[in-house]
């Protein structure tokens, strides 16, 4: 009986699994860390321009800056689309994220991600009166 090339043969069957899996596990983690980013970065971008004073050319153009800053840069994997509308009422930001895992060849493995997320608009006179209504809620509880 000859056990090494027992050893061999179980090997040969074990090995390509557990790197398929340990790819698998890698890709997964990036994909995760790209739905994250997409998320932040889609809300910031929604919040900074929104706050921006001025038209809303000069908001959209402050929202275009601020995504490809901190998310088009940092994607790790994959591809990303971003839609913006910014309008009196609202700042609207949609990103997508789409990408091709591993193993693609043997079988469908396109992933995606999407997120949307608005902002309502900055009203200082409204943020004001919020900010006195809430000092006479506390100064009314001492």
């Amino acid at each position: 009986m000859d056990v090494k090339a027992s050893v061999t043969i179980e090997a040969s069957l074990i090995l390509p699994f557990a790197i398929f899996l340990i790819w698998n596990i890698l890709y997964v983690s990036f994909f995760v860390y790209d739905q994250a980013l997409l998320t932040q970065g889609s809300y910031t971008t929604a919040l900074k321009a929104e706050r921006h004073i001025g038209d809303l050319n000069e908001k959209s153009g402050i929202a275009e800056m601020k995504y490809e800053n901190d998310v088009k840069d940092r994607i790790v994997i994959g591809s990303v689309t971003m839609k913006q509308t910014v309008t009196d009422e609202e700042t609207e930001v949609e990103t997508q994220l789409s990408l091709t895992g591993p193993g693609s060849a043997f079988y469908n493995s396109n992933w995606g991600a999407e997120q949307k997320k608005r902002v309502d608009g900055y009203r200082p006179v409204n943020f004001i009166r919020n900010c006195r209504q809430l000092e006479k809620i506390k100064s009314g509880l001492k």
